[in-house]
């Protein structure tokens, strides 16, 4: 159905990346008949985000497949954004619901689906340092603390194309046009970005 309806898909990916150390050490200097306590506090953060925008055609991907069969084979990686996003299962369900049109004329968003992936990675390490235990001095104790946390998103839009029923050709190379992609990818940002503004405004309440 991808195919013979010229599907189009428009993504946005977003990756975000949040560094924070900190050191909070303390320090205790015991005398016979009282304690001084001393304590101190530095933190930094730094906060990373970057945007990209992705569009690709099923027609074109497919033409591009028969050329090179190794295009569909995800290589080896080790990065954040490895794993499995579960956009297959997503498109699969979308093109089994019943109530999807099959023609594109029946309405302007006819057979667009769209949707959201969040995938979070968090590393830290929290209270790290020596203590020293003396006759007149404790400290300075579990001073350390770094964290890495990458909250990234995949934004798409999936719809059909002008082609959508059209005979395909895959020697015959031609420019897609991802106007209603893009359409459908806009609109689940917007929903997304009022959901979490009423989460906000339910919050400070």
């Amino acid at each position: 159905m991808l195919l013979t309806l010229d599907y189009e898909v428009a993504m946005l990916l977003t990756l975000d990346v949040n560094d924070t150390g900190g050191l909070a050490p303390s320090f205790n200097l015991p005398y016979p008949n009282f304690a001084f306590n001393v304590g101190a506090n530095l933190s930094q953060s730094r906060e990373d985000t970057f945007n990209v925008n992705l569009t690709y055609s099923m027609r074109e991907l497919f033409r591009w497949w028969q050329k090179d069969r190794d295009l569909g084979i995800c290589p080896e990686t080790d990065t954040n954004l490895a794993g499995n996003l579960g956009l297959r299962r997503i498109v699969e369900a979308a093109l089994d619901t019943p109530d999807m049109i099959k023609t594109t004329d029946v309405s302007v968003t006819g057979g667009e689906f769209s949707g959201i992936v969040n995938f979070t990675l968090t590393k830290s390490i929290n209270s790290a340092g020596p203590t020293w235990t003396l006759t007149h001095f404790v400290g300075p104790g579990n001073m350390a603390s770094l964290s890495r946390v990458n909250n990234d998103k995949l934004s798409f839009g999936f719809a059909s194309g002008k082609r959508a029923g059209t005979s395909f050709d895959s020697r015959i190379a031609y420019r897609p046009d991802f106007s209603k992609a893009n359409r459908a990818l806009e609109r689940v940002i917007l929903n997304n970005l009022g959901t979490q503004l009423n989460g906000i405004r339910n919050q400070t309440r």
